[in-house]
Formats: structure tokens, C-alpha cells, sequence
């Protein structure tokens, strides 16, 4: 597991404890909904608290 997510990936029980919102099951419980290219996809929601779409000034 990469440290992207801070040993929390979407999904897994250490995020849901910090109040991850994103799919559990469909993530399979933080070890990814599906694979590519060797590493490991995640379904998202855009609410989560920790893994939400971040605000950027391009707009």
C-alpha cells in the first residue's frame, strides 16, 4: 500500500474511524474496489471528509 492515503485508504477501517464516508464494501474494505496498472482503484464521494475532492484556485 502506498502512503498516498496515510495508511488510511478509502473505505478501510482506520479512514472509518476518522470519518470516511466513501463505499466500504465496494472498496473492499480499503483494499481497493478494482486494479490498474498494479495498484489499486478506489470509489470516492466527493463529501468524504478525508478523501473529498480538494477546493484549488484554477477555476
Amino acid at each position: 500500500m502506498s502512503d498516498r492515503w496515510n495508511g488510511m485508504p478509502p473505505g478501510s477501517d482506520a479512514a472509518y474511524e476518522q470519518g470516511c464516508t466513501c463505499p466500504r464494501h465496494d472498496n473492499q474494505y480499503g483494499e481497493g474496489a478494482f486494479e490498474f496498472e498494479g495498484e489499486p482503484q478506489y470509489l470516492m464521494f466527493a463529501s468524504c471528509p478525508l478523501h473529498g475532492g480538494e477546493e484549488t484556485d484554477d477555476e
